[in-house]
């Protein structure tokens, strides 16, 4: 059976901004470095030539480390939240080859899923032939993520919300269609424009993510059919994957506007990139197909998470497979959980934090692969013995936990299981 590594690059439902200073301090790694100088230098090009009003909205700053706490400080912008995203997760990948001494592009029969605005650091990644090729394409996805960011910062700003605020909740129910109508009659009775009803944005065994204005997600608790769910704001500052915000040609015409000037685009991929949307692997493609791709995917399309388990359990089943989380442990943890109870056998690998520990000669060994993802995931939390019990502690956690702890703590984006047991469940968002 062939050896194969799925590497899956989460979405913003996780804030990154304490993790990617941490990528700052990293020694030893003249690419990494370089890389995060550049990715620097393309946010303040993009910054500078935004019109003023929109320059006014975005901290501004001369290094990446004063930027993060600038918005740490002040207010975030959700063109810098893309960016960080994608800076981190590339960042991620270069220190966690270096460090595990993996190739680049990696072995056998591997595979890229990128969730939302993570497929733009997996493409990057994807159309990079050797590791140094990595900083080029990734200081390219680092701009689009920008665009993209200030695209959805302007649709919002349109429909009268230009303040950051949260536009996605996660919802413990797998029920999508009971959901569906909860908000059907949730718009007409307010009777709501299109642009501002909420949304079905992601749906996943356990979970259906619903996106909308943060007004009308205010509303949603108040919904008979949705007051005994449990409900988690996401850090999604606009609307993501709304299919009924575009024509095709609107689409087309946004999508090329954002990706004009970008260099690198007739790069080969060498690793298939898997949709967040259908499962379905994009093979031998080019870097500026897979950038339209996850563009297209993220403004107007579901996260169907369920869809991609489905196409994951051919592979998982034909190879010896582990799965790399990066900034994606929880939804890890489910696609292991579900694929085991499928009857196919993977394997977690360590998180670039173990790999840390274990070159400072201060972790413990590691005996169970399942075990040591969760305790890498939960770091506060050593004392639960499985998943069960990690999501009990973790949302207890949360709920203590003040608004300013939030970017160290991504309680908001794990779905609980219910006392019973129930299919595996996905951690994603809408971003």
């Amino acid at each position: 059976m062939a050896s194969s590594n799925v590497y899956v690059f989460g979405d913003q439902t996780i804030s990154v901004l304490d993790k990617l200073q941490s990528l700052l301090h990293v020694k030893d790694n003249a690419t990494l470095a370089s890389f995060l100088h550049e990715a620097f230098i393309a946010i303040r090009r993009e910054t500078e030539v935004q019109p003023s009003t929109d320059r006014e909205s975005i901290v501004q700053s001369e290094s990446l480390g004063l930027l993060l706490e600038g918005v740490r400080r002040g207010t975030t912008h959700a063109a810098l939240e893309s960016c960080f995203l994608s800076i981190y997760e590339i960042g991620y990948y270069l220190d966690y080859i270096a460090k595990c001494n993996e190739q680049h592009p990696p072995a056998g029969s591997s595979l890229f899923l990128g969730i939302c605005t993570g497929g733009l650091a997996a493409a990057a990644i994807s159309c990079a032939k050797s590791v140094f090729e990595i900083s080029k394409l990734g200081v390219q996805a680092v701009i689009i993520a920008f665009r993209q960011g200030m695209h959805i910062h302007r649709r919002a700003e349109h429909l009268g919300f230009s303040a950051p605020a949260s536009w996605s909740m996660i919802v413990a129910s797998s029920q999508k269609e009971r959901v569906l109508e909860a908000l059907t009659k949730l718009s007409e009775n307010k009777n709501l424009p299109i642009g501002l009803k909420a949304y079905i944005s992601a749906v996943g065994p356990g979970f259906t993510t619903i996106s909308g204005s943060p007004a009308v997600l205010k509303s949603l608790k108040s919904l008979n059919t949705l007051s005994s769910k449990r409900m988690y704001p996401a850090p999604i500052y606009g609307p993501y994957h709304c299919s009924s915000a575009y024509s095709e040609a609107d689409l087309e015409q946004t999508i090329d506007m954002i990706l004009k000037g970008i260099e690198f685009g007739d790069n080969e991929s060498f690793v298939p990139l898997a949709s967040c949307a259908s499962g379905l692997y994009k093979t031998q493609s080019c870097f500026r197909a897979l950038l339209e791709h996850v563009l297209e995917s993220a403004f107007s399309e579901q996260i169907r998470m369920d869809r991609v388990a489905d196409a994951l359990f051919e592979h998982v089943s034909a190879n010896d497979t582990t799965f790399i989380p990066i900034n994606a442990q929880a939804t890890t943890c489910n696609l292991i959980e579900w694929l085991s109870q499928r009857g196919a056998t993977a394997r977690i690998g360590r998180t670039l934090e173990d790999v840390t520990k274990d070159q400072k000669g201060t972790s413990s060994t590691h005996d169970d692969a399942n075990k040591i993802a969760i305790v890498g995931y939960s770091g506060r939390f050593p004392e639960a013995d499985n998943l069960d019990e990690f999501w009990d502690y973790s949302l207890e956690d949360s709920m203590s936990t003040n608004q300013s702890q939030r970017s160290v703590l991504p309680a908001i984006t794990l779905i609980p299981p219910a006392r019973k047991r129930t299919p595996a469940k996905f951690s994603t968002g809408a971003g």
